[in-house]
C-alpha cells in the first residue's frame, strides 16, 4: 500500500512539474508577443517630415542648399517653423553654408518639384535674402536671418487620396510627354483625355481634381 502511495505521489508531483513549466512556457511567449506588437507599433511611427532631397546650388565657394521636405501629418504654422529650424541647426553641424531655403509639401503631395510647395518655403540667408549669400563667408551666421514663408494651411482643402491618384497620374503623363517634346509645346487637353481613360474616369473628374489641386497650392 505503501508503494502504491509512492508512486501515486511521484506520478503527482510530475504531472504538478510538467503543468508548471506549461505555464512558464506560455506565459513566456505571451511576453515575447506583447514585446513583438510594442517592437512592431514603435517602428512603424512615422517621423513628423522626411528630407525627399538636398539640392547644392554652390558656386564655388558660395554654399547653398535647397531641401525639399515632405511634412508627413497635419502640422501648423510654428511646427513647420520648428521643422525648419531644425533642418537649419543640423545643416550647420554637418559643415558651414552661405543660405539654405526650405520647400514644404504635404505628406502625398504629388507634383514635388513642379509647383510651389504646398506648405511654402523657408530661407536662412544674409538678411533673410538668398540671392546675398555671395555677400558673406561660408560659416559666418553673425547676419543670417530667417524668412518665413511658410503656410497656415487649410487642411480641409487638401486633396484626397483619390483625387491625388488623379493628379499624379496627370503629372506623370505631363512629364512623359515634356521629356518628348522638345519644343515644349503640350496639349493639355490630350493629356487630361488620356488621364481619364487609364483611370476609368470622366475628363470632368480630371479637371476636377486639378482644380482642388490649385485650391491646395493656392489658398491662403
Amino acid at each position: 500500500m505503501e508503494l502504491i502511495n509512492n508512486v501515486f505521489i511521484k506520478k503527482f508531483f510530475r504531472v504538478v512539474l510538467i503543468f508548471t513549466l506549461f505555464v512558464v512556457v506560455i506565459m513566456g511567449l505571451s511576453a515575447c508577443t506583447k514585446n513583438q506588437d510594442k517592437e512592431v507599433q514603435t517602428s512603424s511611427k512615422k517621423e513628423p517630415y522626411t528630407i525627399v532631397k538636398k539640392d547644392d546650388i554652390s558656386l564655388d565657394k558660395i554654399k547653398r542648399y535647397v531641401y525639399t521636405v515632405v511634412i508627413n501629418s497635419e502640422a501648423k504654422k510654428s511646427e513647420l517653423e520648428k521643422i525648419a529650424n531644425e533642418i537649419i541647426e543640423k545643416a550647420k553641424s554637418e559643415g558651414a553654408f552661405n543660405g539654405i531655403q526650405i520647400l514644404m509639401y504635404d505628406g502625398e503631395y504629388a507634383a514635388l518639384g513642379d509647383e510651389p510647395p504646398s506648405l511654402g518655403k523657408y530661407t536662412y540667408a544674409p538678411e533673410g535674402d538668398f540671392a546675398k549669400a555671395m555677400d558673406i563667408n561660408a560659416g559666418d551666421y553673425s547676419n543670417m536671418k530667417s524668412l518665413n514663408e511658410l503656410k497656415e494651411a487649410n487642411w480641409k482643402l487638401r486633396p484626397s487620396e483619390d483625387t491625388q491618384k488623379i493628379i499624379s497620374m496627370y503629372n506623370e503623363l505631363f512629364k512623359k510627354e515634356s521629356e518628348k517634346n522638345s519644343e515644349g509645346i503640350i496639349n493639355e487637353e490630350d493629356i487630361r483625355n488620356k488621364t481619364a481613360e487609364l483611370m476609368g474616369i470622366s475628363v470632368q473628374d480630371v479637371d476636377d481634381a486639378l482644380v482642388k489641386l490649385d485650391e491646395w497650392i493656392w489658398h491662403e
